[in-house]
């Protein structure tokens, strides 16, 4: 809610009293409340939109950081995961290398038993 500042009705109000050619006491006292009234509603209105502005702030930093966690989550898990797939690929090339060279052997070494064999015949 959008209120006006108390100097604002409190001046009306005593330009009221003297522009009436009232200057009673009644009056100028009554324009005194009016001010005190509206500072009152004035300073609460201020405060309220205070609160309401920094619980915004608030509420777009948690918001905020949030994202910034929820990225970082995802970063790094991303991250864990390409490292768990490269180790992963590492290991099976690794096998994949060391089975192709054990069959390499056992192939070589069949071949020489095989000669030997045949030299032994003959």
């Amino acid at each position: 809610d959008v209120v006006e500042h108390p100097g604002t009705l409190g001046i009306l109000h005593l330009t009221h009293c003297v522009l009436g050619r009232t200057h009673s006491f009644s009056c100028i006292l009554n324009s005194m409340v009016v001010w005190r009234r509206s500072s009152v509603l004035y300073w609460e209105s201020m405060r309220r939109s205070s609160v309401l502005y920094w619980e915004s702030v608030r509420r777009s930093s948690v918001l905020y950081w949030e994202s910034v966690r929820r990225s970082s989550v995802s970063y790094w898990e991303s991250k864990r995961r390409s490292s768990v797939s490269y180790w992963e690929s590492m290991r099976r090339s690794s096998v994949l290398y060391w089975e192709s060279v054990r069959r390499s052997s056992v192939l070589y070494w069949e071949s020489v038993r095989r000669k030997n064999n045949i030299y032994t015949l003959n």
